[in-house]
């Protein structure tokens, strides 16, 4: 599905670039679409990253013993489990309050058929998290029980409300320090603290789907995806052999140091006896 959302986004994107010269105008709703679909990659995208474990993240357990990252892999996935539940509530939420709004983007779509991503994409990071807390049953238990415990919370948002903000940031630092997503870190910084607040879930997950179909974030997964295909066709290693033989072609049309001075040097006078 993200490598179908990012396809979608390039065939649109040079569709564009192929229509606009000639006709004058572009496809209608063609922006809106690839901002969507930005959504679309980000959340599927962290979705796959959290099925190999390759969210981004402090390494900290590494430098533990066995039982030591064994510890830290639970905790953090407890916690990220836990941050990635209440976040899928909000975002569930935000869904039903958009279909009843009936916000249209472009060519009849309304807004809630694609922000249904948003509860989709955070329910697998939250299953997937916990699914890798451990290879044995009891870690993925407590990491369970943390997604559970996410999920009373989103779901009763006022058992935070008056509760002191630097204990919910606390508990993120050791879960980051743990190795903990930093997405999920920053997301639950900010859904805690809105909820100390007394602000539901809800209004952080809109912020983040404003932030998330800005329209100068396509320019990164497009970047990105150059980028790899740029170092899958070798072009890297082109450009430093092609450099490597234009610095040896100098480097031998160059005269020596000595050697030009012996060229500029003029010939020493004879002496008379």
């Amino acid at each position: 599905m993200a490598g179908a959302a990012l396809a979608a986004m390039v065939l649109l994107l040079l569709i564009e670039i192929v229509v606009r010269p000639w006709s004058g105008y572009g496809l209608p709703g063609s922006q809106v679409f690839v901002r969507q679909l930005t959504m679309w990659v980000a959340l599927l995208g962290a979705a796959l990253a959290a099925r190999d474990g390759r969210l981004l993240g402090l390494a900290t357990g590494s430098l533990l013993d066995e039982r030591g990252q064994r510890v830290c892999d639970i905790t953090s996935a407890t916690v990220s489990a836990a941050v990635a539940a209440v976040l899928c509530v909000g975002a569930v939420t935000l869904v039903l309050d958009e279909r009843i709004m009936g916000t249209r983007l472009a060519a009849g779509v309304q807004a809630w058929m694609s922000q249904v991503v948003l509860p989709a994409g955070f329910a697998l990071i939250a299953l997937r998290l916990a699914g890798r807390a451990s290879p044995g049953w009891t870690g993925r238990s407590v990491a369970a029980a943390g997604l559970l415990l996410g999920l009373t919370i989103g779901l009763r948002p006022s058992l935070l409300e008056g509760s002191p903000g630097w204990m919910w940031v606390l508990l993120l630092a050791f879960a980051a320090a743990a190795g903990a997503p930093i997405m999920i870190v920053l997301g639950g910084a900010a859904v805690f603290l809105f909820m100390s607040a007394g602000i539901p879930p809800p209004t952080v997950l809109a912020s983040a789907y404003e932030l998330t179909t800005h329209p100068t974030l396509p320019a990164l997964p497009l970047f990105t995806l150059g980028g790899f295909l740029l170092a899958e066709g070798g072009t890297p290693a082109a450009c430093c052999a092609f450099s490597g033989r234009c610095s040896d072609g100098y480097r031998a049309e160059r005269p020596s140091p000595a050697s030009s001075c012996r060229r500029s040097s003029p010939s020493s006078p004879a002496v008379p006896v």
